[in-house]
């Protein structure tokens, strides 16, 4: 490690993240002997940073913040023909990184982004609040669907009580879930699954168990109440009872009542539902998208819904956001939508899991 102390930079507009750090570094004598923490713009627009601040974040070892603006930050000091000189890490508030990766891709090559030319590791906050709270929200919206929440509170408004409307229910260990995409959240909502009797089929590039991320879930419970075995790594394993690769998917689809998507936005796997893929699903499936929206375009989703290839849709993200007005999804009957809140990232969540990645390179471990 050299003599040095580290940079650290933040971009950040979210509330409580400035503080959070600023408290973090100001309790730790080792953090301050190390390394230095610098504060450039909440906001990002090219024509009011200062060359103080352009000097800054290019000397920067390591930047911190929300990925559109580290993006219009990369965009920034390469349209000033600058470099950054020393980066070797960069660290995401929010769990998708999308718009970051998009500016990395589009100036690959074109940007030196940290001694020898290479890409600095990236990293994102996903921590225990994070993983808890979309495996609650996926087992919740189950739950919803199976007892019939929605039909019992429209019963309700009407002072009517039929309980034959409502008791042909489907007990939960008697459904399939599909979890596409099996790393740290996958994990949690298929051991949420599984704790409560539902079959689990995980389906990942390889068809087979991400070895990595049951070792990271393994070091935390990854839902508030459950026992601390529910995340031993053997647990873990066991709660998939069946593994398929991606592109085996459409065989996969018909043994699902619930597909879970939690895939990132890569160019894999935008559009890996467009078209007549879902048509194997053969009506028994309810997509459940916590991912990202570009998972499936607007009209492909429709088509799956009107030929009943999809028994219903349950999206907390979407192929565009705000979700437009005059989209039909806001208005059929077998769509669920939610603004994009299946979880929220907290300052506290963002400062814990930038300081416990911080501790690791601090002990020259991988980051």
């Amino acid at each position: 490690m050299s003599e040095t102390p580290l940079v650290a930079v933040l971009i950040s507009g979210l509330s409580g993240v400035e503080a959070g750090l600023r408290d973090t570094w100001d309790g730790e004598e080792d953090l301050q002997a190390r390394t230095k923490l610098a504060i450039a713009k909440t906001g990002w627009e090219e024509q009011n940073v200062t060359p103080e601040e352009l000097e800054t974040i290019k000397n920067a070892d390591i930047l911190v913040g929300d990925p559109p603006l580290l993006a219009a930050c990369i965009r920034t000091l390469h349209s000033k023909a600058m470099s950054f000189e020393r980066l070797r890490w960069i660290h995401c508030t929010w769990a998708g990184p999308d718009a970051l990766i998009k500016a990395l891709q589009e100036l690959d090559g074109k940007i030196q982004l940290g001694p020898g030319g290479g890409l600095p590791r990236l990293t994102r906050s996903v921590g225990q609040r994070m993983r808890g709270d979309l495996a609650a929200f996926v087992v919740g919206r189950i739950v919803e669907q199976e007892r019939f929440f929605v039909h019992s509170r429209r019963q309700q408004a009407l002072a009517t009580w039929d309980q034959q409307a409502v008791r042909d229910y489907r007990c939960l260990r008697d459904l399939t879930v599909g979890v596409l995409g099996v790393g740290q959240i996958g994990t949690a909502v298929a051991n949420a699954a599984a704790f409560f009797g539902m079959r689990v089929i995980g389906i990942n590039t390889k068809g087979e168990p991400p070895s990595a991320a049951i070792e990271e879930a393994a070091k935390q419970t990854t839902m508030p109440g459950m026992r601390k075995a529910m995340v031993s790594p053997a647990l873990l394993q066991s709660s998939i009872d069946a593994w398929y690769p991606v592109s085996r998917l459409q065989e996969a689809l018909p043994e699902c009542d619930y597909l879970v998507s939690i895939l990132p936005s890569l160019p894999s796997t935008r559009g890996l539902l467009n078209g007549t893929v879902l048509e194997a699903a053969k009506g028994r499936t309810t997509l459940i998208n916590i991912g990202r929206g570009d998972l499936i375009d607007e009209p492909s989703l429709l088509e799956a819904l009107d030929k009943s290839w999809l028994a219903g849709a349950v999206l907390d993200v979407h192929y565009v956001e705000p979700l437009p007005a005059a989209s039909r999804l806001w208005h059929h009957e077998r769509v669920t939508i939610s603004p994009h809140v299946g979880s929220v990232s907290s300052a506290k969540d963002i400062v814990a899991a930038f300081r416990t990645e911080m501790g690791l390179l601090l002990r020259n471990e991988p980051v």
